[in-house]
């Protein structure tokens, strides 16, 4: 038996002793969500939870209940989601179950799948009658995504804040309806308070590179700035913070995520920046995902960045400042993005002059660059030695943002002595997300030859 085999039984071990094998429960503390699904309806589907999946005319992915033949504990069984046809997302999804408003709970799943994103959702709702895709009565959407093993069973906790105004939850699971996949999810329990949950990995010899802390604390809605528009609206813009649970480090390095929309659209929660601001926490960071100021098709497109990169040195100026509450080494700090969030991230790290915004250049070890390179005329200053080592993640089939422009920046990033990787994903079109675990092991092995060249 391998040791993260055993890690993981002792890891199932816990959830048992901890969750127990009962049904949906109305207590404050140790609410269980059918943690076995051991239970079956007369159709042979597991009590306490339906389903829906796929889009009109699609063909129905396959959902099946099994028994473990290929994980510990052998004998029990398991909900295996397979989406081979990608009809669209398959949603599973739990009975009601009370909460206490402003209640701190912690929600963990044991999974495995390929390279494809599961999501896990702990939906609120305003009334103990909401239906689980009763959108006028969702008061809030907790939880991240959740990471999948290709091999093992892996364990993943969350721990979640209720907000004041909820008073009723599901447990949502769900595949993405962006490419097709499969996914086992095994052992989904709730349980009030902060509960302790075994890694999958070793914490010392795998830091920064695996996903070694389950559990990840998410403080939520931190205002951080407020700037006026190009609508002259005064916009009261917000971060998350993603931290570890269970960590004994006292300084952290931080990586602050941008999220995409073409300057134009989205916000913090954007999926995959949600997902890798969770996955890296995992990894022992801290990561920062922060809102910034949008245009519209009628605004001036470097006005937009203008604003947006302003906004994004203000949230990094926000880190240095409040670090130490978050055990952050303020001495490290990552800058990355998707998309518009990638085209944010290199021009902080090319800027030359304060005039965005003074802050410690210094400061700033690396960025992540995720198809969001600039267009030749929008760099906001000019590539030179003095600027920080970049990784670089691009479809080369990408019909938004053409592959050529990281092929661009590359190059000037040679001609001037910056250490960088150019990491193509041969035919992928944007935001592959299909390819996340890619995408995670090979920033991740980037940022630690950065932050560690000689080792830890």
């Amino acid at each position: 038996m391998n040791h993260k085999y055993t890690r993981l039984v002792i890891g199932l071990s816990l959830l048992l002793a901890l969750f127990g094998m009962g049904a949906v429960s109305g207590a404050e503390t140790n609410l269980v969500v059918n943690g076995g699904f051991e239970e079956l309806d007369a159709n042979g589907w597991p009590l306490h939870w339906g389903k829906y999946w796929g889009v009109a005319g699609a063909p129905s992915p396959g959902v099946e209940y099994l028994a473990k033949s290929d994980g510990a504990p052998e004998g029990e069984h398991y909900l295996y989601l397979n989406d081979q046809s990608n009809a669209g997302a398959i949603v599973i999804y739990s009975d009601p179950i009370i909460v206490k408003p402003g209640g701190t709970y912690t929600i963990s799943v044991i999974s495995k799948g390929k390279s494809e994103t599961i999501y896990c959702r702990l939906r609120t709702f305003s009334k103990v009658t909401a239906g689980p895709m009763d959108t006028s009565l969702i008061v809030k959407n907790l939880a991240s995504d959740l990471e999948l093993s290709s091999g093992d069973w892996t364990i993943s906790s969350s721990v979640v804040t209720i907000p004041d105004n909820a008073v009723m939850a599901r447990v949502l699971i769900y595949t993405s309806s962006a490419a097709f996949g499969s996914v086992s999810i095994d052992h989904v329990a709730l349980t009030g308070g902060e509960v302790p949950v075994k890694p999958t990995y070793d914490v010392v010899a795998d830091r920064y590179l695996k996903p070694v802390f389950p559990q990840v604390k998410i403080h939520d809605g931190i205002h951080f700035s407020s700037a006026v528009d190009l609508q002259g609206v005064n916009r009261k813009l917000l971060l998350d913070v993603y931290e570890p649970v269970g960590d004994t480090q006292e300084l952290r390095p931080a990586i602050l995520w941008l999220h995409g929309g073409g300057l134009k659209a989205g916000d913090r929660k954007q999926g995959y920046i949600g997902t890798v601001s969770m996955e890296f926490a995992k990894r022992g960071y801290v990561c920062v995902s922060a809102d910034y100021r949008l245009g519209t098709n009628a605004d001036n497109g470097l006005a937009i960045l203008n604003n947006a990169v302003i906004d994004g040195i203000s949230a990094y100026n926000w880190i240095v400042e409040n670090g130490a509450k978050y055990g952050i080494d303020t001495n490290n700090i990552i800058v990355g993005g998707g998309s518009a969030g990638g085209y944010l991230a290199v021009n902080i790290g090319v800027l030359d002059d304060d005039s965005r915004g003074a802050f410690d250049k210094s400061r700033l070890k690396a960025i992540l660059n995720l198809w969001g390179s600039p267009t030749l005329d929008n760099y906001l200053g000019k590539i030179d030695q003095t600027d920080p080592p970049m990784f670089i993640i691009h479809g080369t089939a990408d019909r938004t943002v053409a592959y050529s422009r990281s092929e661009y920046l590359a190059a000037q990033l040679a001609k001037a002595g910056v250490y960088h990787v150019l990491y193509p994903l041969p035919g992928l079109d944007h935001t592959p997300a299909s390819e996340m675990n890619t995408i995670l092991e090979q920033s991740s092995q980037f940022l630690y030859q950065v932050l560690f060249p000689n080792g830890r």
